[in-house]
């Protein structure tokens, strides 16, 4: 069962966010996108983790949940991403390059109150080149960890529940206490002239477009089951001759198989690039002929159900 939530894009945070996750049993999350005056203002003041409070959803969500706040948004550390033409790592710029990395990880330290620091590498889009990525990882991680002392840092790979596990453990050794944060991160903002306010009501069509294939999706569903489950006794059998008696079995099959390709062609759109138009043109183009797709089918399904409900002899 997952522990930690992992919330690093979406565009700002509701209350609802951290009660919702506490609620479904996790132990902690990690967020990324509040407004770029306030995690300025964390970091000063070493606020990145707290117990964030949020809406009451019940017994589960009065305790808040452990959360990080990324440092330098969720890409490697500048200089550090090898598909965007940092020099490779070898033997004769290793000592170099690991001094640029400790200097750097030691500057976000101070961000946060415990010895333990998380520190992502990769972006959007990254690790298609995953063997060069890693093989330069790997040789910073094992010449640090070697000269631990000279710099003052130990690196390793780490999983989210073991760094929260680790920092969790230190914060109680040394009496470290977190901060409790109730309400939102509304709106977000990641410089001054970009306050990522409109995307509740950018490309409406594709809101409304997104409602309706919802709908549509909701009543094909509904009428299959109800068609194989309910109104046959034998959920083989051909209903009111509209189906050919040697092809039912198939028939069923065929009709969940397209509503299960429909569901997953309108589920894209739950994409937080998607439902809030952020997308690029091009991809906004894709997500409708997706959608149309998903319709046409429900549309389809529910013809032919309500077709063969209206003929069947209640008799």
């Amino acid at each position: 069962q997952p522990r930690i939530g992992w919330q690093i894009d979406p565009f700002g945070h509701s209350s609802i966010t951290p009660s919702l996750f506490a609620a479904m049993g996790f132990d902690a999350m990690v967020i990324n996108r509040i407004h770029h005056q306030k995690k300025l203002e964390y970091k000063a003041g070493r606020l990145m983790e707290f117990v964030w409070r949020g809406a009451a959803l019940g017994p589960d969500s009065e305790n808040g949940i452990f959360t990080h706040i990324l440092h330098t948004h969720y890409s490697a550390p500048k200089g550090f991403d090898w598909e965007e033409g940092a020099p490779q790592v070898n033997s004769m710029n290793v000592e170099n390059r690991a001094n640029q990395l400790t200097s750097e990880l030691k500057r976000r330290a101070a961000a946060y109150r415990t010895r333990h620091l998380l520190v992502p590498f990769g972006d959007d889009f990254k690790f298609k080149n995953a063997a060069n990525q890693f093989q330069n990882m790997e040789q910073l991680v094992k010449h640090v960890s070697e000269n631990e002392a000279r710099y003052g840092v130990r690196l390793r790979f780490s999983t989210l529940s073991e760094y929260f596990a680790d920092a969790s453990r230190w914060a109680q050794q040394h009496g470290v206490q977190f901060p409790l944060f109730m309400g939102d991160f509304f709106p977000y903002a990641d410089n001054e002239d970009s306050y990522w306010t409109g995307y509740y009501t950018t490309r409406p069509f594709l809101k409304k477009l997104s409602r309706e294939v919802e709908a549509n999706m909701r009543s094909a569903e509904a009428l299959y089951a109800i068609a194989r489950g309910s109104v046959f006794a034998n959920a083989n059998a051909a209903p009111a001759g509209l189906i050919d008696p040697n092809t039912a079995a198939s028939h069923w099959m065929q009709t969940f198989e397209q509503l299960r390709q429909a569901r997953r062609e309108a589920s894209i759109f739950s994409h937080h690039d998607a439902i809030t138009g952020t997308c690029r043109s091009h991809v906004a183009n894709d997500y409708v002929a997706r959608m149309n797709r998903a319709l046409n089918t429900a549309r389809g399904v529910v013809e032919t159900y309500v077709g063969i409900f209206l003929t069947e002899d209640p008799g």
